[in-house]
């Protein structure tokens, strides 16, 4: 039995392999979208229970599928924090100041080509009472 399952699945794989093969030009001549990346590093801010804003320095690194002249917002403010024009990547470091979760978004007019979140995470400070598991009592 198990050299039957052994030689079904390798004579499943190549044909499964095949499909993927053909299926990848599909997404680039139909959408660009998921080509372009925000990145931004670090992600989040883990803060403890007496704190109530994060200060950190992060990079923002992008790259798009089609050269553009994006401009960089973020959720809690109108204004661009950076606009590139005709490139296809880019990178730029900030330091942040948030107490909440901030949005990125690299956009090109009215339309968004990549978001990325910057998350603040607080530390829950529980103490809890450790027993032995053969404590009955």
């Amino acid at each position: 039995m198990l050299i039957t399952i052994t030689v079904a699945l390798a004579v499943m794989a190549p044909a499964r392999a095949e499909p993927e093969q053909h299926a990848s030009p599909t997404p680039a001549e139909g959408s660009t979208d998921q080509l372009n990346e925000l990145v931004v590093q670090p992600a989040l801010c883990a803060l403890a229970k007496e704190e109530s804003l994060c200060r950190k320095p992060i990079a923002i690194y992008w790259r798009l599928a089609a050269s553009a002249s994006p401009c960089l917002y973020r959720s809690d403010a109108e204004d661009a924090l950076h606009c590139w024009r005709q490139e296809l990547n880019g990178k730029l470091n900030i330091t942040i100041e948030t107490e909440s979760n901030i949005v990125f978004q690299l956009r090109d007019g009215e339309t968004t080509l990549a978001e990325a979140v910057f998350q603040v995470l607080w530390e829950e400070q529980q103490r809890r009472r450790r027993r032995n598991p053969w404590q009955f009592f």
